[in-house]
């Protein structure tokens, strides 16, 4: 964290050296430049057991070996996004942004990993409803096929991706999405971070702050303005940038570092029926897109 945070102190000199990041607003980009935020499946739907959803391999891991996750926990609730889809494009579409990226989940929608074991319906209907949310409150979606959350079937057939069997079984699964949500999807993602690193700014959970302590994040605040600076200048100098998406819309379940880390704009409460409470940054983040 230390390390991450003397990167940052040098970027937000280097930036403030080549003007004002603080000075940045939304009218200062192109007309169209979308700004976004993020999810992924397994982070915040949750309902692993409902709708006829399949296991994916973080269900296996994260069930077999607590041990190798921060606090023994799991997405099996995530953030509940599943059940409050409708709550998190509100509190999107408030702050402003007009994009949204999130990924489907494959076991959802191909419980067993394959096209021969059927197709979920309720998988696709869920998605549809999602889809049809977003943009009937003018974000545009953007969607991710794999978020690392290959389907634990295929795992156990013939090793996930470790076998090159796993192509044919992914074509049919593309294949499905594009049928049934690309006559209102425009823009796909084929696997997220396919080198797995990421750039973000988290902090510690820290349980014992009072709420309005922890809604404080100004080093968030600091990394979106001087990222975004970057993005600006970038764009300036001519670079083909159309959009940015800020990691990510809520605190979530973080891989192998559970709930022990927050890298939402918005914070959730896991001791409070996850109610969500807008950060300063998503304060921030909603001044900047309004001017």
């Amino acid at each position: 964290m230390s390390q991450l945070l003397t990167i940052l102190l040098f970027s937000l000199a280097a930036a403030r050296a080549d003007g004002k990041p603080c000075h940045i607003a939304r009218s200062q980009f192109p007309k169209g430049f979308l700004f976004g935020t993020a999810s992924s499946a397994y982070q915040y739907e949750g309902a692993v057991r409902e709708g006829g959803r399949g296991p994916s391999i973080w269900d296996a891991f994260t069930h077999n070996h607590p041990d190798k996750i921060a606090n023994g926990s799991n997405g099996d609730v995530a953030i509940d996004s599943y059940h409050r889809y409708k709550e998190d494009v509100h509190i999107m579409k408030e702050m402003g942004f007009s994009a949204y990226r999130f990924s489907i989940s494959w076991s959802r929608i191909l419980p067993s990993g394959k096209l021969s074991g059927g197709v979920n319906m309720e998988g696709i209907k869920y998605y549809n409803n999602l889809i049809d949310e977003l943009i009937s409150k003018g974000v545009e979606p953007f969607v991710t096929l794999f978020h690392w959350d290959a389907p634990q079937a295929l795992e156990q057939k013939y090793g996930g991706f470790l076998s090159h069997l796993i192509v044919e079984d992914f074509q049919d699964y593309a294949n499905i999405c594009f049928r049934e949500f690309g006559d209102r999807v425009k823009y796909w993602i084929t696997f997220n971070e396919p080198w797995s690193f990421s750039i973000g700014v988290d902090e510690i959970n820290n349980e014992n702050l009072p709420l309005q302590e922890a809604l404080i994040d100004n080093t968030r605040i600091e990394f979106y303005q001087q990222h975004i600076f970057y993005v600006q200048k970038a764009l300036r100098e001519g670079v083909d940038v159309r959009g940015y998406f800020a990691w990510s819309l809520f605190d979530n379940f973080e891989w192998m570092d559970g709930y022990s880390v927050r890298f939402g704009l918005n914070y959730v409460d896991y001791k409070d029926s996850l109610k969500r409470y807008p950060k300063r940054s998503s304060q921030w983040f909603q001044k900047f897109l309004q001017h």
